[in-house]
């Protein structure tokens, strides 16, 4: 699965690199809110990625016509 090759990836970087895995689809309440306070994570019917067609659960982009 390709999440696990990037998670692996992600946990081998060093120093300033390094950092923490999250994974949107377990993160509990506390964590989201305060990734979105600290301007990592938007929050859910975000007018930028409503403009961009974009999701706040998976970030895919929506189909356009």
């Amino acid at each position: 699965m390709a999440e696990r090759a990037i998670v692996r990836a992600l946990a081998a970087l060093p120093g300033e690199l390094a950092g923490e895995y999250q994974p949107l689809s377990t993160i509990d309440e506390a964590a989201r809110e305060r990734l979105i306070e600290a301007h990592l994570l938007f929050k859910a019917g975000d007018r930028f990625l409503k403009a961009g067609g974009f999701t706040a659960t998976g970030r895919t982009p929506a189909a356009s016509t």
